[in-house]
């Protein structure tokens, strides 16, 4: 099966949305209780408008998982990421974006993600370019827009600063231009908000409620602590194979994956940093992880073996959507 998405040609998007739905299918099958925690002026506001479990929104996330997963197969592959031009970081996204029963509904960071994954390509965009304006304005105006959704999004403009500064010589006035895009859509929104005199909720989702000290972590069932350890397991393996995938690369390969190495180190430190924790909040980590991940199975000359590993990935994430819900 896997093979099917070796090489990334425009046809094999049937075979990817397909695959898509192979994961998404019990999304409309139950009857959830979970919805989403407010984590965001503009997901608060689309989740009153069409819940974040009903079946517009089902439909919603599934067409969302595909445009990021070609999305994210372009940003590998225009940035030359990986060693061929491969549909496997978009096919590894779609597993690990549907990995826990709690991800198949609609999400605010699975509304962010299509921002952060535009955000992340404009800041490749700067490596070694002279006059990077249009990319520096762009990477925030879409982290500023990802924040909309998922307010905890703006810990990434740390991981943005710092890629910003490993591609290319970092000057004030980009560092303001960075800023002003940022700003202006926050700007827009406020007067948006005082215009419809809900100043009160605006502050209070957008800048309030999403941030603190974690002091709230559900427990629904025991199997909640196999989930998490599941997919600790892969965060950690992509730690401990990130110097092979860095060895003997081309120099801008090599820096591109350093940022996102400290996109995904930002990411999960920012899970932290809100006072209530929900397991679609790990969600965050899919991009980074799906680059890594992607990268490392085709790094394996063994195909069966990267068969047998898919093939494991596929089974424990339907496991956990049918037998652990």
């Amino acid at each position: 099966m896997l093979e099917i998405f070796r090489r990334n040609h425009f046809g094999n998007n049937i075979f990817l949305l397909l695959y898509i739905g192979l994961f998404r299918f019990a999304s409309f099958l139950d009857n959830p209780t979970w919805s989403a925690p407010p984590k965001g002026y503009g997901s608060t506001w689309l989740f009153s408008w069409i819940g974040s479990s009903s079946t517009t929104a089902d439909i919603m996330a599934l067409l969302l998982l595909f445009i990021q997963a070609i999305l994210i197969n372009y940003v590998v592959g225009h940035h030359k990421l990986t060693y061929e031009h491969s549909m496997f970081p978009g096919i590894v996204y779609v597993l690990l974006m549907s990995f826990f029963p709690e991800f198949q509904h609609l999400s605010p960071v699975l509304l962010a993600s299509t921002f952060l994954l535009i955000g992340l390509s404009d800041v490749f965009e700067c490596y070694q370019k002279g006059d990077a304006a249009p990319n520096v304005f762009n990477a925030g105006l879409m982290l500023a827009l990802a924040s909309f959704f998922y307010a905890p999004s703006i810990y990434l403009i740390l991981a943005f600063y710092l890629g910003f500064v490993t591609l290319k010589s970092f000057r004030i006035k980009e560092i303001l231009q960075f800023v002003i895009g940022f700003v202006i859509p926050h700007f827009l929104l406020f007067v948006v908000a005082y215009w419809n005199d809900t100043i009160g909720d605006y502050v209070q989702y957008q800048w309030v409620q999403p941030f603190g000290i974690i002091h709230s972590f559900p427990i629904p069932n025991r199997y909640i602590f196999i989930k998490i350890g599941l997919f600790l397991v892969l965060v950690m393996a992509s730690f401990i194979n990130y110097s092979n995938l860095t060895t003997k690369t081309y120099i801008h390969v090599k820096k591109k994956l350093d940022v996102t190495y400290w996109l995904m180190v930002i990411a999960a430190a920012g899970i932290f940093l809100q006072p209530e924790f929900t397991l679609a909040d790990f969600q965050i980590l899919c991009i980074p992880l799906a680059i890594f991940i992607g990268a490392t199975l085709l790094q394996i000359k063994n195909k069966l073996l990267a068969e047998i590993i898919h093939l494991l990935i596929l089974g424990m994430i339907l496991s956990l959507q049918y037998l652990l819900y």
